[in-house]
């Protein structure tokens, strides 16, 4: 449900449904083991490379995961594509990475060079990360850091392009975080499939989709025994076959108020 809430500042707070909650936690059950999960500081067993081309995946997948999963694809299988990168002058691996961009059709890609925000955000980047020593280096400096929500906080303030759902994802990918979900488009359309009613751009504000996240740890991961991490990887990874098995929205919506009538209903019945 989204409410309007009084304070210093009108902003949107998130309280998921009881009934959207106990649908997650039957989801968890059915496809718990059905995940491939990183492990605990997997970063200590990458490359620079390696945890470059996460970083690449983060900027690439927005607002389209295929094309950026099959150029991630492409990236692995060469040798080492941030030296690679480091090798060129400036202008030259600008056009590389918008020519990569280009090859798999990223989307929100700009016509031109100049004009791709993708492209300016990756470089800034890879300057940035050099700056700080390497990927390694930065993301050493990243788990020296206690709290998870600072870690996803610092993230979120270093790298251009990658937000609220793109540092979550960036960081579990590497293990650096366990009580946090990357919300992305297809977490939402899963709860408004569950009945919920998430507005398009709800999830682009830091405190909302702060408070979805803490309702979705508290109100399913917990109970269920697992992490938000464990539960951000079923929902994406199974997300076609779990988005086959719900009805519609649409029809989600009618089940829920024709429930909610019948409650109301008993209850009358109950105090005549």
């Amino acid at each position: 449900m989204v409410a309007k809430v009084q304070g210093q500042a009108a902003v949107e707070n998130f309280e998921l449904n009881e009934k959207t909650a106990e649908a997650l936690r039957e989801i968890v059950q059915k496809y718990r083991d059905k995940v491939k999960l990183p492990r605990p500081d997997n970063w200590k067993q990458m490359s620079d490379n390696d945890i470059w081309l996460v970083v690449t995946g983060q900027v690439a997948v927005v607002r389209g995961s295929e094309p950026a999963d099959k150029m991630g694809e492409e990236l692995r299988k060469r040798e080492n594509w941030y030296k690679d990168l480091l090798r060129l002058a400036e202008e030259k691996y600008k056009e590389a990475i918008y020519k990569i961009f280009y090859e798999f059709n990223i989307q929100l890609r700009g016509k031109t060079i100049e004009r791709c925000r993708k492209t300016k955000a990756l470089c800034k980047n890879l300057a940035f990360l050099q700056s700080c020593g390497g990927p390694r280096a930065y993301i050493e400096s990243i788990a020296s850091i206690e709290d998870e929500q600072l870690r996803v906080e610092r993230v979120i303030k270093d790298m251009a392009y990658i937000k609220n759902k793109g540092a979550r994802d960036l960081l579990i990918e590497l293990g650096l975080v366990q009580n946090a979900i990357a919300i992305d488009s297809r977490i939402k359309t899963l709860l408004n499939h569950l009945g919920e009613n998430i507005p398009d751009k709800f999830l682009q504000s830091k405190k909302r989709f702060s408070a979805l996240e803490k309702e979705m740890l508290e109100k399913v991961a917990k109970p269920c025994g697992i992490t938000g991490a464990h539960l951000d990887r079923i929902l994406y990874q199974n997300y076609d076959e779990i988005e086959r098995e719900l009805p519609s929205a649409d029809a989600a919506k009618t089940n829920y108020c024709q429930k909610e009538k019948a409650d109301i209903k008993g209850g009358e019945n109950e105090r005549a």
